[in-house]
């Protein structure tokens, strides 16, 4: 990929952080391009580190793994942007992240300081997933060198429910914690939710961990109902079907388990449960999508994260929704856009915010 762009050559590392797992990009960064050096596996599960509320042993795995990817490639590496999930303080410390285990405040920039490792920065997981779409996705314009759109929305649904809002070129923070649009009460009569402190917040029906425990307590509730014993529906059974037993499975185990790909077995079979929990999410995804019209009215509004790009119909019922909720002249200056390159966008994102941020600093600053 090629950007324009001014500055000192330097040699960067992107490293994007999921509820399971990280992935990491090493990047060359020169006057006009940023251009992607070979690695071994850029892939690693994060699980056992996620054990500490204010994320010492994340970081400290993070610093040993880039100071080795050093060494096999024989770079230098100037500088460091992780991108995850959570609410940050500017680009420096993590406030909280329940997907990853970070429950209290973590200067991460402070920890690889004292680690002796390159400098690093934080960005929202939505942030970079934002600006990859608008400078090399569904938001890119003609030409090799296209500019980036300057007004627009991002709305990520996935492990969690979040949102960028840019304006004139820049993401709209507020005072601090715009964007977290998980957070918006869709169901004000809904039964508090401790995690959240709040009662129906959004995150609650339309992210993948939320719609899972969501299926297995319809499930169990059918059951009920009908006076069916659940493991009817256990593996093997020769009337289950694979979602079904996946649901069985969950319901014994864990009730966040379900993957996306098998709670999308049950909107490919038109199972009830399955149609019924999803067509909630996107009933609600909707009305946070006309929140955004009504108060921001974007030319563009991009749809991201697994189920969007993962559930068969979940974006059109999502559309759908919206379109009915939203005030139809707002509605036609605004064009709901599906996302284009996944996460590969998180990467791309955050390797562009930061040859922005250092494209006027020496690399050794």
């Amino acid at each position: 990929m090629s950007a324009t762009g001014t500055g000192e050559p330097f040699t960067g590392a992107v490293v994007a952080l999921e509820a399971t797992h990280a992935r990491h990009q090493l990047l060359r960064f020169r006057d006009g391009s940023i251009d992607p050096i070979p690695t071994g596996p850029a892939t690693w599960d994060v699980g056992s580190f996620l054990t500490d509320p204010g994320g010492t042993r994340l970081v400290e795995e993070l610093v040993r793994r880039l100071r080795r990817l050093a060494r096999e490639t024989g770079e230098d590496i100037d500088r460091v942007a992780l991108t995850l999930p959570g609410t940050l303080a500017g680009h420096t410390t993590v406030m909280r992240s329940t997907r990853l285990g970070i429950l209290e405040p973590s200067n991460v920039a402070e920890q690889f300081a004292g680690h002796g490792a390159p400098p690093c920065r934080l960005y929202h997981d939505a942030e970079c997933l934002a600006v990859g779409e608008a400078r090399w996705g569904c938001l890119r314009g003609e030409g090799d060198d296209p500019p980036r759109a300057k007004n627009f929305a991002y709305v990520l649904v996935d492990e969690g429910v979040g949102s960028s809002l840019f304006v004139n070129g820049e993401v709209l923070r507020g005072a601090g914690s715009a964007g977290h649009l998980g957070r918006l009460v869709v169901e004000p009569r809904g039964s508090y939710n401790r995690t959240f402190a709040s009662r129906g917040p959004l995150e609650v029906f339309a992210s993948r961990p939320w719609v899972s425990h969501n299926i297995v307590g319809e499930y169990l509730s059918e059951h009920g109902k009908n006076a069916a014993d659940p493991a009817d529906d256990s593996p093997g059974t020769p009337t289950a079907s694979a979602f079904r037993a996946a649901v069985a499975a969950a319901a014994q185990r864990d009730w966040t388990a379900l993957r996306i790909d098998q709670i999308a077995a049950g909107l490919t079979d038109r199972d009830p449960i399955a149609v019924t929990v999803l067509d909630d999410a996107a009933r609600y995804v909707g009305l946070s999508i006309n929140a955004i019209i009504a108060v921001a009215n974007p030319p563009d509004i991009v749809l991201g994260g697994d189920l969007i790009s993962g559930l068969p119909g979940f974006f059109e019922m999502t559309a759908s929704y919206a379109r009915r909720f939203a005030w139809s002249l707002a509605w036609e200056r605004t064009t709901l856009r599906r996302a284009a390159l996944g996460r590969r966008a998180q990467i791309l994102g955050a390797a562009e915010l930061l040859r922005g941020h250092f494209r006027h600093e020496p690399a050794g600053s």
